[in-house]
């Protein structure tokens, strides 16, 4: 799904890395790999504390490296998000799914507010739940701070950036064994 260059940028607890992500015949290259430190005080829990100064530290680098591009895929530590196995009944399309989390009266109990986050869920193949005649499908959910992803937003919108994809790194690294993880019993 790669047209053009991506810059690839991924956050860590106390530095980010770019690299540059390209197709070229039919093959993902990823080129120019960068780490760059920061300061303590530059993260939080691997998010900008100033998303203007990492703007702005981002723009420059891109710059100084001679890394050209606009499209900026950033991929966050699982640490930053809450991750979590939930069931839903199988009579709840998958296209609804995330319809039927956000009714309260569905009765999946989470921990945390779904409304002040960014979220998604995801069919697993994990064997369906039944229970008093009744199926469970098992999805996993993947949950971040709506304020967590606006600062990652403002960050790159600083950079004079397009952000074409934000992911966590677990689900980063379950894309690229999906094929080798597809082939087990």
């Amino acid at each position: 799904k790669i047209s053009s260059k991506i810059i690839l940028i991924e956050l860590t607890n106390n530095s980010f890395i770019i690299a540059i992500a390209k197709l070229n015949k039919n093959k993902l290259i990823i080129k120019n790999i960068y780490k760059q430190d920061l300061p303590s005080e530059a993260l939080e829990k691997s998010i900008p504390t100033d998303p203007i100064a990492f703007g702005r530290t981002l723009s420059s680098l891109l710059k100084e490296l001679k890394l050209n591009g606009l499209r900026v895929a950033v991929s966050i530590p699982s640490d930053a998000s809450y991750t979590r196995l939930i069931e839903i009944p199988d009579s709840i399309n998958e296209s609804l799914s995330k319809d039927y989390l956000d009714d309260p009266d569905s009765g999946v109990q989470i921990p945390i507010t779904l409304n002040n986050t960014d979220y998604d869920v995801a069919l697993t193949s994990i064997p369906k739940r039944i229970e008093k005649n009744k199926a469970f499908n098992r999805y996993f959910l993947t949950s971040m701070p709506k304020r967590n992803l606006n600062t990652i937003i403002e960050a790159i919108n600083e950079a004079n950036l397009e952000l074409c994809a934000v992911q966590m790194s677990h689900m980063c690294i379950g894309n690229l064994l999906k094929t080798e993880i597809s082939k087990l019993d």
